[in-house]
């Protein structure tokens, strides 16, 4: 679980985990929403939809 309450170490932690594929799943809120660039995401499930179509695409 990725949240803005976390250390910038800790998130950078996590994400290197996630792209490296030690860990396959990614639990976030919109801290992560924008600038992240994964390869080979095969499923993405939003639990709370963006309310602007901006919103929705960065994510």
């Amino acid at each position: 679980m990725q949240h803005g309450d976390m250390l910038q170490l800790e998130r950078d932690n996590i994400m290197a985990a996630f792209r490296s594929g030690s860990s396959r799943v990614l639990v976030t809120t919109d801290i992560l929403s924008r600038g992240i660039d994964v390869q080979h995401v095969s499923l993405v499930i939003n639990y709370d939809l963006p309310n602007t179509l901006e919103t929705y695409i960065h994510r």
